[in-house]
């Protein structure tokens, strides 16, 4: 079953409307520590961080 942008951003608590979830989160190994990934993309060109 796969989550929706909108199920995802609620259960990280993300307010940031601009980054949006490309595909499905996948366990992969990082550093050798299985780990749950999510896949995402920052819709607006920003010059800073607010």
């Amino acid at each position: 079953m796969s989550l929706s942008n909108k199920s995802i951003r609620n259960a990280l608590e993300m307010k940031d409307e601009n980054i949006i979830f490309t595909e499905d989160s996948k366990f992969m190994l990082v550093n050798g520590i299985k780990s749950l990934v999510y896949f995402a993309m920052l819709t607006q060109q920003i010059d800073r961080c607010l």
